[in-house]
């Protein structure tokens, strides 16, 4: 059902039918009941907080060959944006992200797709930081992090900085 769809329906209900609606939601899913309690006592940094232990324990997954899925750790930023908790949470939910994996990458094997991901995970930041007009702040916190040679691999650090270039020239 589309959105407009939803409008149109929810439109025709009297407000105690709405209420009902949104009660049953709140109870039969715990995404809505968690959706409806920050909407209700919006704490940004209390869910800022809960879905970077989430993309941490996700990233921390392997011992010698890392089991992250760069799949999960995009399905918990998408989720977050669903919030609307604020685009530099946003933004920093993904550096965050970006850099533990470029930290681990140093210490586990990673996989082709792992890496790729990687690389396509910070395109995404700075399409998202466009969007959201934080551009200037965010390269250079990527120059800062990526580009710190005390931390991850030259390597991978390069692929990733390669990829950004390739891409801003297109």
């Amino acid at each position: 059902m589309s959105k407009l769809k939803l409008k149109k329906e929810l439109s025709a209900l009297s407000k105690e039918e709405i209420i009902e609606v949104v009660a049953r939601a709140y109870s039969a899913r715990k995404e809505f009941r968690d959706y409806f309690e920050f909407f209700l006592n919006p704490d940004a940094d209390k869910l800022y907080e809960k879905f970077r232990e989430a993309i941490l324990r996700e990233i921390g997954r392997g011992q010698r060959k890392s089991k992250a899925r760069i799949s999960e750790i995009k399905k918990l930023i998408k989720t977050f944006d669903s919030y609307d908790a604020g685009a530099e949470y946003g933004r920093d939910l993904r550096i965050l992200a970006i850099n533990n994996l470029v930290e681990r990458e140093r210490y586990v094997w990673y996989s082709e797709t792992l890496i790729n991901g990687t690389a396509r995970l910070t395109l995404d930041l700075v399409d998202f930081a466009d969007k959201n007009c934080l551009v200037d702040s965010t390269m250079k916190l990527i120059e800062e992090h990526i580009g710190d040679t005390s931390r991850g691999n030259k390597s991978f650090k390069k692929f990733i900085l390669n990829t950004l270039d390739r891409n801003s020239n297109r």
